[in-house]
């Protein structure tokens, strides 16, 4: 299950998240809109990813493809694959990350 993101290109606010996010955190997508990215960051990603990851968001800049991995609210750790491009998305400059599960693929950073 691919977990979209759709956010705003200035302010990195999240616009829409897919509802299948909920099988790797405690929160429903509507409550990880409210929330943000930098409580995404914070709470769930793995701590050896964590300084680049907050990097990428305090700068709003990210690689078109990247990995990560984040711990989940039951204490797994899943690996993704980022894919992020630009996109016009209720009138306004967004961006759209794709993130694929790839834990089962051995994927690492």
């Amino acid at each position: 299950n691919d977990i979209i993101f759709i956010r705003e290109a200035k302010t990195g606010r999240i616009l829409f998240v897919s509802r299948s996010i909920e099988k790797y955190i405690h929160y429903n997508s509507e409550v990880v809109c409210k929330k943000g990215l930098f409580f995404l960051g914070d709470k769930y990603l793995h701590p050896d990813d964590k300084k680049i990851e907050l990097n990428y968001l305090n700068n709003f800049t990210w690689p078109k493809k990247r990995i990560f991995r984040i711990l989940s609210g039951d204490g797994k750790t899943y690996s993704f694959e980022s894919h992020i491009s630009k996109t016009n998305y209720l009138n306004k400059n967004c961006l759209i990350s794709v993130c694929r599960d790839i834990t089962d693929r051995g994927g690492t950073c």
